[in-house]
């Protein structure tokens, strides 16, 4: 009995434990979440008056082509009230390439954007606007180029680990590379997510122009998360 009465007392204090670390991690989730999405999850407001001068500038010229940037414009904003530090490839492709719609229609040939992501990758979860935010440093930091600005994404599995490249052809990082704020609250936002499997590298390419890397291993909060029901 008495045997009995230790290891169900041993047991209680085990369940309590593991309840509190869950609760812990759980709290330290949505902590970081919230810092996450106060860092990346803002559209910039310049952006959202030019988009809304370009909708006006063709709304009677083209009354579909106005419909879908409407459409496109709605889901940006949608997205970013919504919560959630990190969805799938496939929904950050969505976002990106409505973001660079409205791109499009404003510079029109003036922009162009290229994707070559390896397939399976669709399903890998990565920070949200990730991928938006990289090309909207693209195109800021090239508004006074005198030619077409071409922007490219690419993405391949490395090992347990999923890398994502944007490279563009435009004037390429001055002194301060890598050091603006757009590039330094993702690099906090992959830190929060990943812990240190988590790495932004930048550089200037060869033949001109401007590189991003993203580098991701599984999320450090949701192995923490496993770790703790385990």
């Amino acid at each position: 009995y008495s045997l009995f009465a230790v290891g169900f007392t041993v047991y209680g204090v085990w369940q309590q434990a593991q309840a509190r670390a869950l609760q812990e991690v759980q709290l330290e989730a949505r902590l970081k979440e919230a810092q996450l999405q106060a860092l990346v999850g803002n559209l910039d407001p310049h952006f959202l008056f030019n988009a809304l001068n370009t909708i006006s500038s063709v709304m009677y010229e083209d009354l579909p082509r106005t419909d879908a940037l409407l459409s496109d414009l709605g889901l940006l904003l949608r997205a970013s009230f919504e919560g959630g530090a990190a969805w799938t490839l496939a929904q950050e492709r969505s976002h990106t390439e409505r973001y660079a719609a409205l791109l499009k229609a404003r510079f029109g040939e003036r922009f162009r954007l290229a994707w070559a992501l390896e397939p399976g990758l669709e399903r890998r979860r990565v920070p949200r606007f990730a991928l938006q935010l990289l090309v909207e440093n693209a195109v800021k930091h090239n508004g006074d180029l005198d030619r077409p600005l071409a922007v490219s994404i690419s993405g391949k599995l490395d090992g347990a680990e999923i890398s994502l490249r944007v490279e563009d052809d435009g004037a390429g990082f001055g002194s301060q590379q890598g050091s603006g704020t757009g590039l330094s609250s993702l690099r906090q936002g992959l830190a929060l997510l990943y812990g240190n499997s988590g790495r932004l590298e930048s550089g200037n390419r060869p033949q001109g122009g401007a590189w991003v890397e993203l580098r991701m291993g599984p999320e450090h909060l949701q192995h923490q998360l496993e770790l703790a029901l385990v």
